[in-house]
């Protein structure tokens, strides 16, 4: 009896070892070194963190300093930076400039940085005229007896300031100046327009120059006359209202109709005069161009917008020539609440009243009222922002340059040794300033620090991608234990839902390949092959839902069990699979399967619905549901109705999960019902929606009819010859909110499978895909697969750490529970091991915990009874 027992215990040792050595296999063996010097992934990483973050980590050495403070990582950092754009608003102008962050959507005052640089005229107020970069230009008034102004350039997120040489002085007015910036992200142009007196022979007409400030020389320079100086736009305190768009500046000049005119500069510094749009001399005064006209960069185009009295123009420059492109209403707000500002990111406006802010959607065309100022506007300034390393002077290495060129010209010109030590000392001084200005911003973090900072170090680790993840377990014990634990799978689910995808399956295989395609983008980018020990592999695998990072996925049984499948729970980024435990068996026609989840991340349910034979009336259907949290199925009773195939679909499990419900279609004849199910196992029936019978018999219900998820409301998608209508579940009934054209005539391109994620519908036919947007209403014409499609799906997906099984802590205190009861209830030690087993069997913890248990467990039969007492009041 030893000998087997020993030997029983050597084989589940030896099955221990080798879970754990392909556990060991599937992780990378990087060091945290070799991540460091995986110089692109290291870069990656700390590209996404915000700016405040990477500061703080230049302390933890040498290399981690370098890495982050050159001017490649910086446009890697910027370019992650503009993917979550935001405005930048200084909601009142006062000495200090306090600037605030709104995220657009939100629009909560976050405040970000106070500028007050010194050296600045203390005695006059700073204004913010532009943003670009992560950069802002301020102006400050020079001093009351001088109308000038002192320019500069800061960067709020690294409270880096840099103040402009002053320039040539203005005379009888003040300067007018504008921001032009690229197409290198550290080049930038500070156009200045000012006054250099009356002409000779002029009638008080007065001449006009420009002068222009280059990042790359670090000086003005005089590039000649120019006809106009730019006008006071409505409500701004200086001359300096201008846009940016296209590579040119564009200034207001005059408002006079119908000569009304703006200036325009580009890169080259070539000027041009534009004509502003024209408006009928026979309309009333306030039906043509007013003194609430504004310039604008909208989604990358000029763009004039003109304020009446109760609505408002949008002209966009096309092609050398204005075209009205919108004339909407105004929310009762111009003229009785005053527009002070006016800007605009991509395809939205941003009006600033006196009292709130207003957007204005272009593709919607909808007014939303938003938040309020912490103080009310005064003189308010608000542009696009993305936050940036980029600073305000040059970058070291071009200084570098500069200091040496400088020094190699004036010994080539016969400067002295003399001359060469003043200028290496001046040189030397700087530097020396510039280290000491940067060691007082940055904090004294070291490395330890921010591992102890568990929020701030999970943050960080979150936004990676799941392999990135899954190869810096490997680091240390502290690292693999942080990214193991479902808090953090929570945390990194949620930044995985902001960069939400398709996953597709473009044609049935022995081996089931999934690619992932960006939304917008649509390029199939191969991200893995699932095809998991123990499947029939005779035949071809299907993907019915996506849930949280999980695919379900079913597959038939054998060929003599045609009724019957294998269901699969996988998680193709870690590549965890779980073969579900068999069901019931179906008579006479396959099951039908449905998958809900929450409210808890790591919580679903599949309900498997079977014919449990005939009777008098025919089928008897029941149903049957497997938990994630007991991990076997349970008989939940009858149901009206075996759901339908759809169109094209090779099983009967096309289904839609939306609202805490899955919803199946049963029938299609008049009137057609749905069949629908709550995660409280309640079920129910719907009627689909009424067509008249006096309809063609193509323009009803017709068989290519598809239950969706739009915006997280049910909806029905039936596609006619040449049209389709969309049909949305409200207050428990349909209602029709579209009816529109199809790009493509059904049933000459068929379409073979239909989904949906947030607005935007996605028609897979047999070549290609076509996306069509609820709220443009605009269809846009896809690319293809590798391979032609065939039985093709395509579902939402985010990319996450959930395990297809339960965790590992879940899954233990289940094991030590049912044990300690076990016990208490007087159970014997050979029971004991019976408990683990059948919990293993049930699938509610892994071979590997249940090999552990069991040698455990081994080992505590030999104790009495007092002894493992004792050992299991230690364990718990």
């Amino acid at each position: 009896m030893d000998t087997k027992g020993s030997l029983s215990n050597k084989k589940q040792t030896k099955k221990m070892v080798q879970t754990r050595a392909q556990h060991r296999r599937r992780v990378t063996s990087q060091t945290w070194g070799k991540v460091e010097g995986a110089e692109d992934v290291f870069h990656d990483i700390l590209s996404r963190l915000s700016v405040r973050s990477i500061r703080s980590f230049k302390t933890v050495n040498r290399y981690w300093h370098a890495s982050i403070s050159n001017k490649h990582f910086a446009t890697k950092q910027l370019a992650q930076s503009r993917k979550k754009p935001s405005y930048i608003a200084c909601p009142r102008a006062d000495k200090a400039m306090k600037l605030y962050l709104l995220k657009p959507g939100k629009f909560n005052y976050r405040h970000h940085a106070t500028v007050d640089p010194p050296g600045r005229s203390a005695d006059h107020n700073m204004h913010m005229i532009a943003s670009f970069n992560g950069l802002v230009c301020c102006i400050n008034q020079l001093s009351d007896e001088n109308g000038d102004h002192q320019i500069w350039i800061c960067n709020p997120s690294t409270e880096e300031t840099l103040l402009l040489p002053q320039g040539r002085p203005s005379v009888w007015t003040e300067p007018s100046i504008g921001v032009a910036y690229g197409p290198d992200i550290s080049d930038y142009k500070i156009f200045r327009i000012f006054c250099v007196g009356r002409r000779n022979a002029g009638k008080g007409d007065y001449l006009y120059e420009c002068e222009v400030y280059s990042s790359s020389s670090g000086a003005w320079r005089g590039i000649g006359p120019v006809l106009h100086l730019p006008m006071y736009v409505y409500f701004r305190p200086h001359r300096s209202a201008h846009v940016f768009a296209g590579g040119k500046i564009y200034w207001l000049v005059s408002l006079k109709d119908p000569a009304g005119i703006m200036l325009s500069v580009d890169m080259e510094e070539n000027f041009e005069v534009m004509k502003l749009p024209y408006y009928s001399t026979d309309l009333r005064d306030e039906d043509r161009i007013t003194v609430t006209t504004y310039l604008i960069n909208l989604g990358g185009s000029l763009s004039l917008v003109v304020l009446h009295v109760d609505y408002f123009d949008v002209w966009e420059w096309k092609e050398a020539s204005w075209v009205l492109v919108i004339e909407d209403y105004l929310p009762s707000m111009n003229f009785c609440d005053i527009v002070l500002f006016m800007t605009s990111l991509e395809k939205e406006i941003l009006f600033v009243t006196e009292s709130r802010l207003w957007t204005y959607h272009l593709d919607t065309r909808k007014w939303k009222k938003r938040g309020r100022p912490p103080t009310r506007f005064t003189n308010p300034a608000i542009f696009p922002f993305t936050e940036s390393l980029l600073p305000s002077r040059q970058w070291w290495g071009e200084a570098s340059r500069k200091v040496k060129m400088s020094i190699y010209y004036l010994w080539l010109a016969g400067g002295d040794g003399q001359s060469l030590c003043v200028v290496q000392q001046e040189t030397n001084k700087k530097m020396v300033e510039t280290r000491a200005q940067q060691r007082r911003r940055v904090t004294s973090l070291t490395w330890d620090d921010v591992e102890s900072k568990q929020d701030v170090f999970r943050d960080i680790l979150s936004r990676l991608s799941v392999r990135s993840i899954r190869s810096v377990k490997t680091v240390n014990r502290y690292w693999r234990d942080s990214v193991r634990d479902k808090h953090f799978a929570t945390i990194h689910l949620a930044q995985s839902r902001k960069k939400p995808s398709y996953i597709a399956c473009p044609r049935v295989n022995n081996a089931m390949e999934l690619y992932l395609l960006k939304p917008g983008e649509f390029n199939f980018r191969h991200h893995a092959t699932v095809d998991p020990p123990g499947r029939n592999a005779e035949h071809h695998m299907l993907m019915i839902a996506s849930f949280n990072g999980l695919v379900c996925c079913i597959n038939q049984l054998s060929d003599e069990n045609e009724e019957d499948f294998q269901i699969w729970i996988c998680n193709p980024s870690t590549e965890q699979t779980l073969l579900l435990p068999q069901g019931r068996p179906s008579f006479w026609t396959e099951p039908s399967i449905g998958v809900a989840y929450g409210p808890d991340m790591s919580e679903y349910k599949i309900f498997r619905i079977v014919s449990d034979g005939e009777n008098g009336a025919g089928l008897h259907i029941e149903c049957e549901v497997y938990s994630s949290s007991t991990g076997a199925w349970r008989i939940i009773g009858a149901v009206p109705h075996l759901p339908m195939y759809v169109f094209l679909t090779p099983h009967r499990s096309s289904h839609v999960f939306v609202g805490g419900k899955i919803y199946w279609l049963v029938s299609l004849e008049d009137p057609g019902i749905i069949l629908y199910v709550d995660m409280e196992e309640r079920f129910g029936v719907m009627e689909l929606p009424y067509y008249s019978p006096d309809l063609r018999y193509e323009d009803r219900i017709t068989v290519t009819t598809y239950l969706i998820n739009l915006g997280g409301s049910l909806s029905l998608v039936v596609l006619h010859v040449d049209y389709f209508d969309i049909w949305e579940w409200k207050e428990a009934s349909w209602v029709l909110v579209i009816e529109d054209y199809l790009p493509f005539m059904n049933f000459s391109e068929t379409v073979l499978f239909l989904t949906s994620s947030e607005k935007e519908i996605l028609c897979v036919t047999e070549w290609q895909w076509w996306t069509y947007h609820v709220n443009t209403r605009k269809w846009e014409e896809r690319g293809g697969p590798p391979t032609q499609f065939t039985s093709p799906a395509m579902f939402p997906f985010t990319e996450s750490l959930l395990p297809s099984r339960q965790w590992w802590g879940e899954a233990r205190r289940k094991v030590k529970k049912s044990i300690y009861h076990f016990w208490l209830a007087g159970g014997d030690g050979q029971s004991l091991c019976v408990v683990v087993l059948d919990l293993s069997c049930r699938g509610c913890v892994s071979h590997w915990i249940f090999c552990f248990y069991f040698s455990v467990l081994k080992l505590l039969i030999s104790f009495n009874v007092s002894g493992l007492h004792h050992v299991l009041n230690f364990w718990f």
